[in-house]
């Protein structure tokens, strides 16, 4: 089990931002097909209203991912945004009430973005990221 590690992303530019989110090592996967993946270990301390800003700019406009970062770096920081893991992560964000309704009603509206432009042309080795469109047979 990998030791905890404390991160304060306040005040991080949208590029720094995804740079902690996307720009990380892929760890290997045991003989037990466990990942030990960086967002299992990691406490952060963030701004809620800030983070879901660069939550609804990164899902309006998601399509400088593919160039900047590999599609298993991607999968995992999506992993990390819309899993239970993460204390910033969107599943979190949307919730908590310090947030303003508004800004996070634009969070969850730009979800069909991230669909619509990202995950609709990206292929990836899950159906985390596919809508019930793509899997229906």
């Amino acid at each position: 089990m990998t030791e905890s590690t404390e991160v304060d992303i306040r005040g991080f530019s949208f590029e720094k931002f995804c740079s902690f989110l996307f720009d990380r090592e892929i760890p290997p996967t045991s003989d037990d097909g466990i990942e030990d993946s960086w967002y299992y270990s990691v406490e952060v301390t963030f701004d809620a209203t800030e983070v879901a800003g660069h939550y609804v700019n990164l899902f309006t406009n998601p399509e400088f991912l593919s160039s900047r970062f590999s599609s298993l770096q991607v999968e995992q920081g999506f992993w990390a945004i819309l899993g239970p893991n993460l204390s910033c992560g969107s599943a979190q964000l949307i919730w908590l009430q310090e947030v303003p309704f508004s800004i996070r009603e634009k969070c969850v509206r730009a979800m069909f973005h991230l669909y619509e432009r990202f995950f609709a042309i990206a292929s990836f080795g899950n159906d985390l990221f596919k809508t019930p469109s793509d899997t229906v047979e």
